[in-house]
């Protein structure tokens, strides 16, 4: 193992935020969009499915009321009426039941759009596995859309690496896409090497794009399946970016494992990924609804479900790293059981 260079901690064992990570324009903006349009979309859907109609007629609503006066479900509905509640388009009373703001035919004349992108998603129809023809963000698109997330992962990279580069050591970089992390600590540490993975349509172009870079060959470019690529060695530091939040519960429990397997002992594993650990973040409720708009299986997890996974594979308790863009927050873990962190987290949401 490589000795590593890390910022001191404070003294009372607190959480250090001094030289967190600011956000870039590049970074906030296209979550901030993301958020915009998915409250947009929101709103379309409960004005043309005439649910805002019912709760100017009828409301103050509970949720249950609501989704059976307007012969749709709950749970989605929900997820619906909760970044319109951050948006400013409803609001609950003291006993929690949701009104409108302003009135329907207002918000009618807002909408451009004649069909409402999450229409199937309030007929029921995604209770059917397959029925509903979504198609994952990591089975269509993604590698279209790989350089520009590298921007905004890259802009946060350089500002970080410093704090987490192995002299010597390797790198592992999950879900890469444009490999930021990668490109970002051998820039800072030339003596470091890195292995970064991520689907053959995404690696392909990674290629490309190395190519043309000063990296002398040392960045490993592997195409395939978390689950499935044939990885050796063990590496200092692993960056998993963007990629829990895809997965089912059972799956997050299995990629623990398999990080276990390629982490040094005592090693540092990086997510990054949205998250919720009881503080408010802004546009989380909108990029929750958004995940199970564009995924078939995508969710934001509470940080209790990153510790439950990442004790159970023999890594530490998740501290907050310096790194917080909107909802989006980096999670720090250290394998080997002298690395966990006695720091209160019970209460997390869970």
């Amino acid at each position: 193992m490589h000795e590593r260079t890390h910022a001191a901690e404070p003294e009372d064992g607190s959480r250090a935020r001094t030289g967190a990570v600011v956000p870039t324009e590049s970074m906030v903006t296209p979550i901030g969009a993301l958020a915009a349009i998915t409250t947009a979309a929101a709103v379309r859907t409960l004005v043309h499915s005439g649910v805002l109609d019912v709760l100017e007629a009828a409301g103050p609503l509970s949720t249950a009321d609501l989704a059976a006066r307007s012969h749709v479900r709950s749970e989605p509905l929900g997820l619906l009426l909760a970044p319109l509640e951050e948006g400013g388009v409803v609001e609950r009373d003291s006993s929690g039941r949701w009104m409108p703001v302003g009135t329907a035919a207002a918000w009618r004349l807002l909408m451009l759009a004649d069909e409402s992108p999450f229409d199937h998603f309030l007929e029921g129809v995604v209770a059917h596995d397959g029925a509903d023809g979504r198609t994952s963000v990591l089975d269509r698109g993604y590698a279209e859309i790989a350089e520009v997330l590298g921007r905004i992962g890259g802009s946060m990279a350089r500002q970080t690496s410093d704090r987490y580069v192995a002299p010597g050591g390797r790198l592992l970089e999950l879900g890469a896409g444009d490999a930021p992390w990668a490109r970002a600590m051998l820039a800072s540490e030339p003596t470091m090497t890195a292995v970064v993975v991520d689907r053959p349509a995404v690696a392909d172009r990674l290629v490309d794009r190395l190519g043309s870079l000063e990296f002398s060959g040392r960045i490993e470019v592997v195409a395939g399946d978390v689950f499935e690529v044939d990885i050796n060695g063990r590496f200092d530091v692993i960056v998993v970016s963007s990629l829990c939040r895809l997965l089912s519960d059972e799956e997050n429990e299995l990629l623990f494992g398999r990080l276990a397997e390629w982490a040094e002992p005592g090693g540092c594993v990086l997510v990054f990924d949205a998250v919720r650990d009881g503080t408010v973040r802004p546009g989380l409720a909108a990029y929750e609804l958004s995940l199970a708009r564009r995924t078939r299986r995508g969710r934001v997890y509470a940080l209790g479900d990153f510790e439950r996974w990442a004790l159970a594979a023999g890594f530490g308790r998740p501290r907050l790293g310096p790194v917080e863009v909107g909802c989006h927050v980096l999670l720090e873990f250290r394998s080997g059981t002298d690395a966990v962190d006695r720091s209160d987290t019970t209460n997390n949401d869970r």
